[in-house]
């Protein structure tokens, strides 16, 4: 995996000073990318979170609704073993 260099370290964190929803929107789309790798094999629990997908409810409780019992926000410190894991599923 490649770090970012110090330049555009500087950068990205100028770009996120000066541009609030800029900041938002990738803090969102990361935020997204983790919840599709983390759910993944979740096939009834998408299916159930689609329908309850509407901008009215919040995340966290689409996310309880849909995927019960199963605390998927702290599954983010899991982040890395599940991309070791869908990886080695590539291979």
């Amino acid at each position: 995996m490649r770090s970012m260099s110090i330049d555009m370290l500087q950068s990205t964190h100028a770009a996120f000073c000066e541009n609030q929803a800029y900041y938002f929107s990738e803090v969102f789309r990361g935020i997204s990318l983790m919840l599709a790798l983390l759910l993944l094999d979740e096939n009834e629990g998408m299916r159930r979170y689609a329908s309850l997908d509407r901008v009215d409810r919040r995340l966290q409780d689409k996310l309880s609704d849909a995927f019960a019992g199963k605390d998927v926000l702290m599954s983010f410190s899991k982040i890395n073993e599940r991309i070791e894991e869908l990886l080695e599923r590539c291979s």
